[in-house]
């Protein structure tokens, strides 16, 4: 049985290795059970604030839908170009210690 309105919470706990943990709902009730498959399309962490609908399972309350709302620790994905010399240096040396030419790449927009 489906509840019909979602409901707020926050994931307390969550294993990315075993794909599943419990979100802390809002209104006090019970912890519910989450997998990531459950998600829509985003990959679930612990302090994620998320909305959800709840299906009884044979083991207790299960969330369903799960809406990620914020995502706290979200950090933006890292440029593939170096940031220093260092880097760089590292970079060009493996390119040169490779069986392929040595080139120069542009830099990427």
């Amino acid at each position: 049985m489906i509840k019909e309105e979602k409901i707020t919470g926050l994931i307390k706990w969550f294993s990315s290795r075993r794909r599943y943990g419990f979100i802390e709902r809002d209104d006090g009730k019970k912890d519910v059970f989450v997998h990531q498959s459950d998600a829509r399309g985003v990959w679930l962490s612990e302090g994620d604030r998320v909305r959800f609908f709840v299906v009884q399972a044979p083991k207790g309350p299960r969330a369903f839908g799960v809406e990620q709302v914020s995502n706290p620790t979200h950090r933006p994905k890292r440029s593939m170009e170096p940031r220093s010399v260092l880097e760089m240096a590292a970079r060009d040396t493996a390119t040169m210690n490779s069986s392929y030419s040595y080139t120069l790449y542009p830099k990427r927009h």
